[in-house]
C-alpha cells in the first residue's frame, strides 16, 4: 500500500508539475522559436493547460507577416476541451472548441498571396511522402463555435477589398473518420450592410448534404473590380439578395439540386462615360435547378423600372465600346472541333422553362449618330408579358409601349428561341407616329426632312426555314417634306414632293403595301435596305410615269395613258381618240407638276402628203388641249420619224417637274 501510494502520488505530482510548468515553457518556446517553426514571428500572451480535464486555452495570439510587425492571423481566445480517455481508443474527441476575436488579413497581388512564404517554408522541409495509408484515427468535434471573427481580403492589383465582419460559426457536430452526421451554422456581415447566413447538414454514411444560404442587402459594387478585365466598367451599384436551398452528394458534386429566390434592387450600371442601365427591381423565383440533368425551371421573372439605351456610332455601338476585346489565342482547329463535338455529345441540351415573365414600366432609347442629323428615339412604359417560355418549342409574348408625342406600339410574337431561323411569326403595329421623328433617316436616304405627317404601320413577318415573308402596310396622313438639303448627299435622288402629292388621295392619305422577302442567311440580307429599296422603286415608278400612277388611281387603263394609236391618213381625230385625249387632260389637271410630251411616231418613208396631215393633227391636239384648260407650258407636241416603226400613233411621255430636283 505504501508503494502504491508513492507511485500514485508521484504520478499526480508529475501531472501537477506538468500542468503548472508546461504552459509557461510552451509559451516561451513558441514566442522565441516561432520563426524556426513557421518562418514567421509568433506571439502568445498566455497559455493555460489542465491535463485532468483536458482543457487547453490560448490568449491574445498572433502570427505575423514577413515584416514581423503586421498581424496575419490573430485571435483573442482559443479554448479547447478534449476527452483524454478517448485518446486511448485512437479518437480525438473535442467536447468544446471556442475561437473568439479571430482576425485574418489576406492580401493578393497577381498570383502571390501574403501566406505564400508560409507554404514555401513548410514545402522546403517536407520529405517525399510515403505511400498513403488509411488512418485509423477518428476526429470528432462537438460545440465548435467561432465568435465575432473578421476576415479581410484585398486584391491589391485590382483594388478590390472584401470585409467579412462579425463572423460567427457554430458547428454542433462534426466527424472525420466516423459515421456521425454533421451540422453547421454560419452568419456574418458582408461589406457595409450585407448579411450572410448559412446552415448545412452532412450525412457521412451516404455522403448526402443539404444546405440553406441566405444573403441580404449585398452591395454588388464588390464585384466591380473583377469585371474590369472584360469591360470598361464605370459604375456598378445595387443590392443583391438570395435565399437558396441546395441538395447534393459529395460523390457527385456537379449534380446539385437548387431552389429558392434571387432579387436585385436599385441597380445602376455604366461605363466610364455614362450610365447604361438602371432598374428598380429584378426578382427571380427558382422552382428547381437540376444541374445533373441540365434542367432549369424558373417560376417567375419580374423586372420593374428597367431603363437602358443603345447608341450607334461610326466607331461602334454602346456594347462594343463597353466590352474589352479578348486577346487572340492560337488553337489547333482540329482539336477544337473535336473538343466541341465531344462536349456536345457529353452534355445534354439545356431544358429551360419560365412559367411567367413580366417586364413593367421599362424605357429604352435608340440613338443613331451615324446619320447627317442625330437620331434619338425614346420608348417609354414598355410592358412585356409571356407565359411558359421555353428554349425548345413554340413561345408567345405580348409587348406594348408608348412612343414620342402620343404614339403607340404593339407587338405580338410567336416562335422558337433555340432555332429562331426555323419558325417565327411577328406582328408589329405602330399607331399615331409623328413622321418628324423619322426625319434624320429620310434626310440620310432621300435628302429631305419630314415637316408634317402621321404614320400608322402594320407589319406581319414570318420566317419558315430561313425564308422571310413580310407584309408592311403603311397608312400616312397629311405628309409633307421640306426642301432638299444642300449639305447632304442622299443615297437616292427622287422628286419626293411630287411623288407624295401624286400618291395622296382626295382625303390627303397614302396607303402603301411594302412586301419584303428573302433568305435571312444571305450575307447581303438587310431588312431596312429591302424596305427602302421597295419604297424607292415605288417612288421611281411614280416619278418616271406619273400619268400612269395617277391614272391607275383614277381607274383608267394604263395602255391608254402611254400610247394613242392613229392612222397616218387621218385628217382629224376620231371620237374615241378625243375621249382618250380628254382623259389624259383630266389626269394632268390633278397635278400641276406633271409635264407631258406627245411624240407622234411616223414611218420615215411616208409621203409628203401624209407628213402634212401629221402636222395638222399636231395643231389640232394643241388646240384641243388648250381648250381643255391646259397651258402650253404643261405639254409638248412633236413628230418623230423612224425607220423601224412598229405602230403609228402618239407616244405619251410624262415626267414630274420639281424645282429642287
Amino acid at each position: 500500500m505504501r508503494i502504491l501510494l508513492i507511485v500514485v502520488g508521484s504520478l499526480l505530482l508529475l501531472l501537477i508539475l506538468t500542468t503548472l510548468l508546461a504552459p509557461p515553457i510552451a509559451k516561451s518556446y513558441i514566442n522565441n522559436h516561432g520563426e524556426e517553426l513557421t518562418g514567421r514571428r509568433i506571439h502568445i500572451d498566455a497559455v493555460r493547460l489542465n491535463l485532468f480535464t483536458g482543457h487547453v486555452a490560448l490568449r491574445d495570439a498572433a502570427l505575423y507577416e514577413d515584416d514581423g510587425t503586421t498581424p496575419f492571423v490573430s485571435f483573442d481566445t482559443l479554448d479547447v476541451s478534449v476527452k483524454i480517455r478517448k485518446l486511448l481508443g485512437s479518437e480525438l474527441f473535442i467536447r468544446r472548441l471556442t475561437l473568439a476575436g479571430l482576425n485574418v488579413r489576406v492580401t493578393q497581388r497577381d498570383t502571390v498571396f501574403n501566406f505564400s512564404s508560409l507554404i514555401a517554408h513548410f514545402a522546403k522541409d517536407k520529405e517525399e511522402p510515403d505511400e498513403e495509408m488509411e488512418s485509423s484515427w477518428v476526429l470528432t468535434f462537438h460545440n465548435v463555435v467561432l465568435h465575432h471573427g473578421q476576415i479581410h481580403y484585398a486584391d491589391l492589383g485590382r483594388g478590390s477589398r472584401w470585409d467579412f465582419n462579425d463572423f460567427n460559426l457554430r458547428v454542433p457536430d462534426f466527424s472525420m473518420g466516423g459515421e456521425e452526421a454533421t451540422h453547421a451554422g454560419l452568419n456574418l456581415m458582408l461589406g457595409k450592410e450585407g448579411k450572410l447566413s448559412a446552415t448545412m447538414h452532412y450525412d457521412a454514411k451516404s455522403n448526402d448534404f443539404n444546405s440553406t444560404i441566405d444573403l441580404q442587402h449585398f452591395d454588388i459594387e464588390q464585384v466591380k473590380p473583377y469585371l474590369t478585365d472584360i469591360m470598361h466598367v464605370g459604375t456598378l451599384n445595387g443590392h443583391l439578395g438570395l435565399h437558396v436551398d441546395v441538395q447534393g452528394n459529395l460523390s457527385h458534386i456537379t449534380e446539385l439540386l437548387l431552389k429558392g429566390s434571387v432579387s436585385l434592387d436599385a441597380l445602376h450600371f455604366g461605363d466610364k462615360r455614362e450610365e447604361l442601365a438602371s432598374c428598380n427591381h429584378i426578382g427571380i423565383d427558382i422552382k428547381s435547378i437540376d444541374l445533373g440533368k441540365n434542367r432549369y425551371h424558373i417560376g417567375t421573372i419580374a423586372i420593374d423600372g428597367l431603363t437602358s439605351h443603345y447608341d450607334v456610332r461610326t466607331d461602334g455601338n454602346t456594347f462594343s465600346q463597353l466590352m474589352i476585346p479578348a486577346p487572340a489565342k492560337k488553337a489547333d482547329s482540329t482539336q477544337t472541333a473535336n473538343t466541341t463535338d465531344n462536349n456536345r455529345k457529353a452534355k445534354k441540351a439545356a431544358d429551360f422553362t419560365v412559367d411567367h415573365f413580366l417586364l413593367t414600366d421599362a424605357a429604352f432609347t435608340y440613338a443613331d449618330h451615324t446619320l447627317p442629323d442625330a437620331f434619338e428615339f425614346p420608348v417609354r412604359h414598355i410592358k412585356m408579358e409571356a407565359d411558359n417560355l421555353r428554349l425548345h418549342g413554340d413561345n408567345a409574348a405580348n409587348i406594348t409601349a408608348d412612343l414620342p408625342e402620343g404614339g403607340r406600339a404593339v407587338i405580338r410574337w410567336k416562335g422558337n428561341i433555340s432555332d429562331w431561323k426555323e419558325r417565327q411569326d411577328l406582328l408589329f403595329i405602330i399607331s399615331n407616329l409623328k413622321l418628324t421623328q423619322l426625319s434624320p433617316y429620310l434626310v440620310a436616304y432621300l435628302g429631305q426632312p419630314f415637316t408634317e405627317g402621321t404614320l400608322s404601320f402594320r407589319s406581319r413577318n414570318s420566317i419558315n426555314h430561313s425564308m422571310l415573308n413580310g407584309k408592311n402596310q403603311l397608312d400616312i396622313y397629311k405628309v409633307s417634306v421640306g426642301d432638299r438639303r444642300k449639305d447632304v448627299e442622299p443615297q437616292m435622288k427622287l422628286p419626293l414632293k411630287a411623288a407624295l402629292f401624286i400618291l395622296k388621295d382626295k382625303d390627303d392619305k397614302i396607303d402603301l403595301e411594302v412586301p419584303v422577302s428573302g433568305n435571312i442567311n444571305s450575307p447581303e440580307f438587310s431588312y431596312m435596305k429591302m424596305v427602302w429599296k421597295t419604297l424607292g422603286n415605288l417612288l421611281v415608278k411614280v416619278a418616271t410615269s406619273p400619268l400612269r400612277a395617277l391614272g391607275n388611281a383614277m381607274g383608267l387603263n394604263s395602255e391608254d395613258l402611254e400610247f394613242l394609236a392613229i392612222s397616218p391618213d387621218q385628217f382629224d381625230f376620231t371620237s374615241e381618240q378625243y375621249y382618250h385625249i380628254e382623259s389624259l387632260a383630266k389626269v394632268m389637271q390633278r397635278d400641276s407638276l406633271i409635264h407631258v410630251t406627245f411624240e407622234q411616231q411616223l414611218d420615215a418613208s411616208e409621203e409628203e402628203a401624209l407628213l402634212q396631215r401629221a402636222d395638222h393633227r399636231n395643231e389640232l391636239l394643241r388646240h384641243h388641249l388648250s381648250e381643255l384648260g391646259l397651258p402650253a407650258t404643261r405639254y409638248e407636241v412633236t413628230t418623230v420619224l423612224s425607220d423601224t416603226l412598229d405602230q403609228p400613233g402618239y407616244k405619251i411621255i410624262s415626267k414630274l417637274e420639281e424645282e429642287d430636283l
